[in-house]
């Protein structure tokens, strides 16, 4: 049992580390990257994940009756992805690779919730892995270009290429952070996390040198996720920090004792993230106002909100027409194949999903299964209530959760990764097991 937990911990923390990992293999190739089958490098460490939690969780005394009623409606929706793949007329690779890593990874977010460690060993891996990815992006966008690194996964990017992420302005374009991830939107949902973990392990740390390099880590990513130019990840940011302090006053008053958290740092650290967000404002004006279309050339930043309001429309559309969905993995697949019968093709980089978690899944699963996920939500909900109003939590962990939790919820208004890219899907499943702990790890 011994090895069995160390094996489970070690995996859980390895998860944390390469999360950022590109590396895939393409089982199935095609044109469109959403017909592609990938095996990833993150979903090896979820299956070591998920297997070792098996393990550990049949042979455990202990078991957590409060998640009794989450893993039921996890069952329920899972059950609603498997009935899906009927919807679907002819089943792909890129379908079951879908299907199965939503199996694992929401599996392993379980195993992750009850893992029974308390020495913060996987989210100082996880902050370690978002310092190397923010310093990383800090290079990218300081030399304005991103070399191919195939092992990482990492593909070459220029302002000068079209397609890629820049921020334009009336002078000359720029490129944006992307770290090891296929787009910087999925950088700074990485570092953003890393940053309400960062803030966790400083209001958790006791000695002066480790208090100060987590208020250094915390800067750092703090960069990355500016340089990320990402505005949903900005947005969430605020909305987590916002819910997280109100969440951690409130608890605050009903727990004790006061001096777990260290206000001192906290002060610190306010003080670093405000003067460093004073430096971005000061030094990147131009692209700020551009980035938000303020600017009198913001061409780019107007057809991103057209497109992402015409894939919405889209969706309605699909959603009107297909009340049971569509099948999972086939939002994309399903568009290609419409305009092929209707001849009407367009190039492959045109057919995007809905940039919308909630509705992406609402798409493919159908009101059925889109149901049954926001009823799991809902069950997380309840049992963080239930555990606060019986005073379990530490105000650290609880001001992590309610952190996290709004985090991953709000930057899934904005973007599909969560459902489509790999690594993108292993970040939110493992911040849904960060949610269901009572405990750090």
């Amino acid at each position: 049992m011994t090895f069995i937990l160390r094996a489970f911990s070690f995996s859980a923390a390895a998860l944390a580390f390469f999360l950022p990992l590109g590396t895939v293999v393409i089982v199935r190739g095609a044109e469109s990257q959403y017909e592609r089958a990938l095996f990833a490098a993150t979903d090896v460490i979820l299956i070591a994940v998920s297997i070792l939690g098996a393990l550990y969780w049949i042979r455990s005394p202990k078991r957590d009756a409060a998640l009794n009623k989450t893993a039921g409606y996890l069952a329920v929706f899972l059950a609603a992805a498997t009935l899906s793949l009927f919807a679907i007329p002819e089943i792909t690779l890129a379908n079951l690779a879908v299907y199965t890593r939503l199996l694992v990874a929401s599996w392993a977010a379980f195993c992750i919730a009850v893992l029974p460690c308390e020495k913060k060993t996987t989210l100082s891996a996880l902050v370690i892995a978002g310092v190397l990815q923010a310093g990383y992006g800090i290079a990218q966008f300081a030399f304005q270009h991103i070399g191919p690194i195939p092992l990482l996964g990492v593909a070459e990017h220029s302002p000068l290429n079209l397609g890629d992420a820049v921020v334009q302005t009336s002078q000359m374009r720029f490129l944006r952070a992307y770290g090891s991830f296929a787009h910087p939107n999925i950088l700074g949902a990485f570092l953003g996390v890393c940053f309400l973990v960062a803030l966790f392990l400083t209001q958790a740390a006791r000695g002066t040198i480790h208090r100060a390099a987590l208020i250094a880590s915390t800067l750092i990513l703090s960069a990355g996720i500016l340089l990320s130019f990402s505005r949903g990840a900005w947005f969430s940011l605020v909305a987590a920090l916002v819910a997280s302090s109100f969440a951690g006053r409130w608890y605050a008053r009903r727990a004790q004792p006061q001096s777990e958290t260290s206000y001192g740092s906290l002060r610190v650290l306010v003080f670093g993230v405000l003067a460093v967000c004073a430096i971005f404002v000061f030094s990147f004006s131009d692209i700020l106002l551009s980035r938000f279309g303020i600017a009198l050339d913001a061409r780019l930043e107007t057809r991103s909100v057209e497109e992402r309001l015409a894939y919405a429309d889209e969706a309605f559309s699909l959603i009107r027409n297909h009340p049971f969905g569509l099948g999972i993995g086939n939002y994309v697949p399903y568009l290609i194949q419409r305009d092929r019968t209707e001849g009407s093709i367009l190039p492959f980089y045109e057919y995007q999903p809905v940039h919308t978690h909630v509705l992406l899944v609402f798409a493919e699963l159908g009101i059925i299964g889109f149901a049954v996920f926001l009823a799991f939500l809902f069950s997380i909900i309840v049992v963080i209530k239930r555990r606060s109003a019986a005073l379990v939590y530490s105000i650290p962990i609880f001001r992590l959760i309610c952190g996290v939790g709004v985090f991953v919820l709000v930057s899934g208004l904005f973007d599909h990764a969560y459902w489509t890219i790999p690594s993108a899907v292993a970040l939110w499943w493992f911040s849904i097991g960060i949610a269901l702990r009572t405990h750090s790890i």
